[in-house]
């Protein structure tokens, strides 16, 4: 028997890695009633998944004001520029993540009611020449 252990009331050879040992499960018992019980699918309790959007006022204020005005907005505290990433792929993901933050913001309006139902945006972004809107998306309402 000094070549066995018990774990979770299991005997488990000693030559067994660690790895092997995950994949054994035993329960605390077998006895149904005392697994759980059986409840609604009302009652079913759901946590998110992945990030909460936060909702910047700030940006939705300029969003609102652009769109009402017939023009695009210059989120010119969003900008990304390239020499700022070591690599294409960083300055990619980055310009995804901010047009994936506007477009939420601009859900968030259609949700409160701001804007009606359906409404999309268009980002497009100013190219690096050397000026102060390098970088810059530029949004407006598609």
């Amino acid at each position: 028997m000094n070549n066995v252990r018990l774990v979770r009331g299991v005997a488990i050879p000693a030559s067994t890695t660690a790895t092997a040992r995950k994949d054994t499960h035993t329960m605390a018992t077998t006895k149904a009633e005392k697994l759980g019980r059986v409840i609604s699918l009302d009652d079913v309790s759901k946590g998110r998944r992945g990030a909460v959007a936060l909702r910047n006022e700030s940006l939705c204020s300029i969003i609102a004001e652009a769109f009402e005005a017939g023009g695009a907005a210059a989120l010119t505290g969003m900008a990304v520029l390239r020499n700022s990433f070591e690599s294409l792929d960083s300055y990619k993901n980055e310009k995804q993540r901010v047009g994936a933050e506007i477009r939420s913001h601009v859900d968030m309006l259609v949700t409160d009611g701001t804007f009606e139902t359906g409404t999309k945006c268009s980002i497009n972004w100013a190219p690096e020449t050397g000026t102060e809107m390098d970088g810059v998306p530029q949004v407006s309402r598609r």
